[in-house]
């Protein structure tokens, strides 16, 4: 994660924003947005990142408790 907390919406844009030129990266950073391990930060991470963000909210959705 880029935030420092859990994974979220946010850190697939801020993947965005470096691979678009408009965030600087530090080395650490760089290496946790590379998510495809490809030594590159692209679109496609930050695609991946939105994928696990979905798969967990609809997992969170699915193991709640009837109300």
């Amino acid at each position: 994660d880029v935030t420092g907390g859990a994974i979220t919406a946010l850190d697939a844009a801020l993947v965005l924003q470096a691979s678009s030129g408009q965030r600087a990266l530090d080395g650490e950073h760089r290496v946790a947005c590379d998510v495809t391990g490809n030594g590159s930060v692209s679109p496609l991470d930050a695609a991946r990142i939105l994928q696990v963000v979905v798969v967990r909210g609809r997992a969170r959705r699915t193991t709640r408790a009837p109300a």
